[in-house]
């Protein structure tokens, strides 16, 4: 079966088009990015932006002609945190059924904490457990599971599943007056993070992955030769640290291709990935390719198989 999988996250829109066979195989035709920031301004307003809005009909147009064009079976669309925290979805998912024949769904957070861990845990065969952590744009998912024979689950069982109302964009926007922040408003920031993260069972001895733009992102910079190995809880915190003394073009700066669409709230990013390692006793976390979109095609192959 070909699907096209379609992550519309509070920054981004991300596209994955996949083979998948019965077996949870699954094989990459295709994938896009791009940064649609439809979270702008939703934490204060609780609307989606008109102009936010309009950017993710031209991304999903795109994608539409994307799947046509390699003839997927299904067309599969998971909308998060700004999504769900918008009074006037219903204007996106009316114009996205209407102008495009599109379901666009939004999912609930712990939904898009198991299809996250689904995603990021199909990248590491060897495992059987791990805690997976998806830093968003409008909130962090933490999943812990396992590995298991259970295909009706798509062969995982979660153990735990948190969603957490903190994300790169929606922590910027609430606590950063300006960039870099002053230290009150970094100091806040951590604060918010700190609680949050007090209900939520952490196993350090577990291994981390990192299943976001965010973790991906940091894991270039702390290794360009290598992203793929595990990054190191003092890296970590050397890199938020600097990170929250530059301007957004300084971040840009660093490296333009990765950090274009997230120079402004990469540092709130990694700030809550500091604190989740200090928290929860992680020394290090492995960067996973995968996350949420190949959650979501594996999960409609598993469905339909």
């Amino acid at each position: 079966m070909r699907v096209a999988s379609i992550d519309i996250g509070t920054n981004t829109c991300l596209l994955l088009i996949a083979d998948v066979t019965p077996d949870g195989t699954l094989s990459v035709v295709y994938q896009e990015d791009c940064y649609t920031r439809l979270g702008q301004g939703v934490d204060g307003s609780k609307n989606l932006h008109p102009a936010a809005i309009e950017r993710v009909m031209t991304a999903l147009t795109a994608y539409k002609q994307q799947a046509d064009a390699h003839g997927v079976d299904a067309v599969v669309i998971g909308a998060t945190s700004a999504s769900r925290d918008a009074a006037n979805r219903h204007i996106l998912v009316g114009r996205a059924r209407d102008e495009l024949g599109l379901d666009y769904r939004v999912i609930a957070g712990e939904e898009e904490a198991r299809l996250s861990f689904l995603g990021a845990l199909s990248a590491f065969p060897d495992l059987d457990r791990a805690v997976v952590l998806d830093i968003g744009g409008g909130s962090t998912e933490l999943i812990t599971g396992r590995r298991t024979d259970d295909r009706a689950q798509g062969g995982i069982e979660i153990e735990h599943r948190v969603s957490l109302d903190v994300g790169a964009v929606r922590l910027t926007e609430r606590c950063f007056a300006t960039i870099p922040p002053s230290a009150s408003d970094i100091a806040t920031a951590r604060c918010l993070v700190a609680d949050a993260l007090t209900a939520v069972p952490l196993d350090g001895p577990l291994p981390l992955l990192g299943a976001s733009g965010t973790t991906r992102a940091l894991a270039k910079l702390v290794a360009p030769s290598n992203p793929w190995q595990d990054v190191p809880a003092a890296d970590i915190r050397v890199w938020s640290e600097r990170l929250l003394t530059l301007t957004p073009d300084a971040v840009l700066a660093l490296n333009p291709e990765i950090m274009h669409g997230r120079s402004d709230v990469l540092a709130a990013g990694v700030l809550i990935l500091d604190l989740v390692c200090t928290t929860g006793g992680f020394a290090a976390y492995r960067p996973s390719p995968r996350g949420l979109r190949y959650g979501l095609a594996l999960d409609w192959a598993l469905r339909h198989a």
